[in-house]
């Protein structure tokens, strides 16, 4: 019989979505994160972490080893997780089911400059390109239209569907 687990799922990366204004420590700055910035990036096979709230002590898992996957839609970058069976990360979906916790947030760097634009007293900081490093379950999101819920399943299930998944895609690019 196969295991039953929880998958954590959602969009870690919204394109063309506001930042909060403004980002703490940075008055009268937003930032925009435009569609295919991170295209590059998730396609170069780059290591990348979920984590939470940006704490290396807390992994829940990473791409390297198939706990998280990741993919580029025109929405943004979307994730599916599969969280270890330890207590704090229990813990955590308890919160994330309750949706007392709903977002995610993520490390970056700039491959390229960004494009700076004025729309009335706000500088937006709009990414063209970067490398993605970690996505994290966080309590404030800099970007409230990120998304992370929970989903039951079964792990065989889950794995099967994201390869079909993964398969059609493919089928679709060519």
């Amino acid at each position: 019989m196969a295991n039953k687990v929880v998958s954590l799922l959602g969009l870690a990366v919204p394109y063309n979505k506001l930042s909060v204004n403004p980002i703490p420590g940075l008055a009268n700055m937003r930032e925009k994160i435009l569609p295919g910035a991170f295209k590059r990036s998730l396609e170069s096979g780059r290591d990348v972490m979920m984590l939470w709230n940006h704490e290396l002590k807390f992994i829940f898992g990473r791409t390297s080893v198939g706990t998280l996957k990741l993919r580029e839609t025109s929405e943004g970058v979307q994730f599916e997780n599969i969280p270890p069976d330890s207590q704090w990360a229990k813990d955590i979906i308890v919160s994330i089911d309750r949706k007392d916790v709903s977002n995610m947030s993520f490390g970056f760097r700039d491959s390229v400059e960004p494009i700076w634009t004025q729309e009335g007293k706000e500088t937006i900081r709009n990414v063209v390109e970067a490398t993605l490093f970690e996505i994290s379950v966080v309590t404030f999101p800099v970007y409230p239209s990120s998304s992370v819920y929970t989903r039951s399943g079964h792990l065989e299930k889950n794995i099967e569907r994201w390869n079909d998944l993964q398969e059609r895609l493919e089928i679709l690019r060519r």
